[in-house]
């Protein structure tokens, strides 16, 4: 964590922490390029899904406040734990929201999950960038603004 965040010179992290009685029990920590907060790391105490809910809600206050326009985060399909805590934090998954693929052979949804604001109307423009949050977790190695192409 050293070198790839307190040390980056290219990208500036921020830390949100959770505290209780004077102890760290818990954090995101996560970056904010062109009004996108992108989420890099997040921990809680023994999973407490407290703390994830307090920390989410958090995050999400402060990225508003400070007038960002998405929030992403990035999952493995097999953490279904912190997929669990996301849907709890009222995150979607991406391309279940959007329904991707039509009528195609079924396949595994890709793991990104979006937070749609209960101030968003859904009959409007879902591809407008001003109408959703979307969140990133764990890009290893790579730019947080970096599209895959294909």
């Amino acid at each position: 964590m050293k070198w790839r965040v307190n040390e980056n010179p290219y990208i500036t992290h921020k830390y949100l922490c959770y505290y209780e009685n004077e102890r760290l029990n818990g954090y995101i920590i996560y970056t904010t390029q062109d009004r996108v907060v992108h989420i890099v790391d997040i921990l809680a105490s023994a999973k407490d899904e407290r703390i994830f809910r307090g920390l989410f809600h958090k995050l999400k206050e402060v990225s508003s406040k400070e007038g960002m326009t998405q929030l992403k985060c990035y999952t493995a399909s097999k953490n279904k734990f912190l997929i669990d805590m996301l849907r709890a934090g009222k995150f979607k998954n991406f391309t279940e929201l959007f329904q991707f693929g039509g009528t195609k052979k079924k396949k595994r949804p890709s793991q990104l999950f979006v937070y749609v604001s209960e101030e968003i109307e859904t009959e409007l423009d879902f591809w407008d960038n001003q109408y959703w949050y979307l969140t990133d977790l764990a890009k290893e190695g790579r730019p947080y603004t970096a599209r895959l192409i294909g």
